[in-house]
């Protein structure tokens, strides 16, 4: 019983020990510290002499931003390009930036001691505090333009590399939409294109494919018998753009008289005429002249008042064919309407020889002349 006690009061003592031994230990060991700072990331910042107005605003907010800068002084012959980058590899710095005086504004340009790529800027300002804070601006986002994997777009001078970069990422141009042929219709026809509209202000008539007008006319002729007033009445059917088929018939209005020693002769004339006739333009033109030419068949009445018991007054008809040219020109006030004037000029064979007492006392036909003013309404 004796030895078992022992043995218990023994193994008790050892673990009272180990709980000592680890109290003192833990009491004996000092606090722990912060945990120590990261290195800061050093910037080596190069510039002249005159902006040190600038540089002491860049240096300070540089700073503020957490960068360890190195000055150097540029003055007017500032270290090469590859000998700063060398250095700044070298000394582990993150970029080095350029600030020089130019006119009207700085020059700040950026380069990466790691990777070399470079960004330049240039603020235009004549305001120092003015340039001082927009250079920092462009600064801030400078360095995280040089830290970014692909340059900016607004970076002036890409590589290659940066060119196919950009050029993968940018979508293709969509392809254009194909343009439906017109189909025929079920009928047959197909769909024209709209007509473009017309010029403001201008009357365009239809295109006449045919044609009436009527016009009061005048019919002259040498050889003694008056003018006569006609009626002009004329047709037109075009079987072509620019040839057509024409008709037209003078009647009398009246009759002419002719005083003579035998007596009065009274006369009346009649032309009806057939053709071409040729538009000198569009046929839907606002001002349209037409030439054409034809044969005509020519009409002459004669009546005879005798002045004295010895001259008794008879009645004759004369005919004779006539070929004439005629010309015209038409204005569209309206569509489908046109005024138009219209000039004759023919010759009659024979010659219609007026008979007075067994003399010739008139003559017509050698040449006629005729004119006249009216209207015409084109038919599509």
């Amino acid at each position: 019983m004796r030895s078992r006690r022992t043995a218990r009061a023994a193994r008790g003592g050892a673990w009272t020990i180990g709980l000592c031994l680890l109290a003192a230990s833990d009491a004996g060991a000092a606090p722990p510290g912060p945990p120590p700072e990261a290195p800061r990331p050093k910037v080596v910042l190069i510039a002249d002499r005159r902006t040190d107005a600038i540089m002491a605003r860049v240096y300070a907010e540089l700073a503020t931003l957490g960068f360890t800068v190195v000055v150097v002084r540029g003055d007017d012959d500032p270290p090469s390009r590859g000998s700063v980058e060398a250095s700044a590899r070298e000394d582990g710095a993150a970029a080095v930036i350029r600030v020089r005086e130019v006119p009207g504004g700085v020059d700040v340009s950026i380069d990466d001691g790691a990777t070399g790529e470079s960004v330049q800027r240039t603020v235009m300002d004549g305001d120092p505090p003015t340039v001082a804070i927009r250079a920092v601006e462009l600064l801030r986002a400078s360095l995280l333009e040089v830290r970014s994997p692909r340059p900016s777009r607004g970076e002036g001078d890409a590589g290659p590399k940066a060119r196919t970069d950009v050029d993968a990422q940018r979508p293709r141009p969509a392809k254009p939409a194909p343009v439906a042929a017109a189909r025929p219709r079920d009928d047959g026809a197909s769909r024209a294109p709209p007509a473009p509209p017309p010029r403001p202000g201008a009357t365009r008539s239809a295109p006449a494919t045919f044609g009436v007008g009527a016009a009061p006319a005048l019919l002259w002729s040498a050889g003694g018998v008056p003018a006569s007033p006609m009626l002009d009445v004329s047709g037109y059917a075009m079987i072509g753009p620019r040839l057509g088929l024409s008709t037209f018939a003078q009647i009398p209005l009246g009759s002419v008289s002719r005083e003579g020693k035998e007596g009065t002769r009274h006369v009346r004339v009649a032309l009806a005429g057939l053709g071409v006739r040729v538009p000198l333009g569009p046929r839907d033109a606002e001002w349209l002249p037409s030439i054409g030419a034809g044969l005509a068949a020519a009409w002459l009445h004669v009546e005879g008042d005798g002045r004295s018991p010895e001259y008794v007054g008879v009645a004759e008809d004369a005919f004779s064919l006539a070929p004439y040219l005629r010309a015209g020109v038409s204005f569209a006030p309206f569509p489908y309407l046109r005024i138009s004037e219209h000039f004759l000029a023919g010759i009659a064979a024979p010659r219609i020889v007026i008979d007075a007492a067994g003399r010739a006392a008139d003559t017509w036909g050698r040449p006629f002349l005729g004119a006249s003013l009216g209207v015409e309404v084109a038919l599509p």
